[in-house]
């Protein structure tokens, strides 16, 4: 049985060494940033802790900005200078989550003989961690799904997280299709996770799909080292 590669990162705080970009992983850009230490982001972070903990605990719907603020010990006045929605700091938090997501992948990347191994376990690993962690995942779909304007930028960086990770799992290849893989696998993803959420899928359906995918997209260097 694969290892699940980044389920504990569902659970893990939040990134303390965040910053914004467009993409969550990037060659030119480490995904780690300078540690800041000021005050004001020691308590955006916070926030962040205390929402993902919300979430998991009672679940997205039952969330509001009222328990959000009592939990993390701040006023509601405070909460609302850094986020005007529930939308916007899920958001936030769906981002946190994914560099940590990328972090944890380039410090365990996946292991395997051939290009098709290593992505049909990135795959495995991602989709029975989103299974494992239903209440977190409805979040991170409220926010992909969400036709908020001031969602538009965040939605665009966490679509970059599945082609990310599908890069790095293929390693130094020239395959035509690798962008094309990816960018499909991304869609695919989101869309069987709604249906998941709905309990219209099974993750072992999901697992069989994204790989017969990515191994038909890929096929000409899905068995190279």
């Amino acid at each position: 049985m694969t290892a699940p590669l980044i389920a504990i990162q569902f659970n893990s705080p939040v990134n303390k060494h965040y910053k914004h970009s467009e993409t969550i992983l990037s060659d030119s850009e480490p995904a780690i940033a300078k540690p800041s230490y000021s005050k004001r982001e020691a308590s955006r972070l916070h926030i962040l802790d205390a929402a993902r903990e919300l979430v998991m605990e009672i679940g997205y719907q039952s969330v509001t900005m009222t328990v959000v603020a009592d939990r993390a010990g701040v006023s509601r006045a405070t909460l609302y200078r850094y986020y005007s929605t529930k939308e916007q700091l899920y958001s936030d938090v769906s981002i946190q989550w994914g560099i940590n997501f990328v972090d944890h992948m380039r410090q365990n990347p996946p292991q395997g003989n051939t290009i098709g191994e290593r992505i049909t376990e990135v795959i495995r690993a991602t989709v029975n961690a989103s299974a494992d962690n239903t209440r977190l995942m409805a979040a991170h779909i409220a926010t992909m799904i969400s036709d908020e304007d001031t969602l538009k930028a965040d939605q665009r960086r966490l679509k970059t997280l599945i082609p990310g990770i599908i890069k790095v799992a293929a390693g130094k290849t020239d395959a035509e299709n690798l962008e094309l893989a990816a960018s499909t696998l991304q869609h695919v993803l989101i869309s069987n996770l709604i249906l998941l959420h709905a309990g219209k899928a099974q993750r072992s359906h999901i697992i069989i799909e994204m790989e017969s995918i990515a191994a038909r997209l890929l096929a000409e260097v899905w068995d190279q080292p």
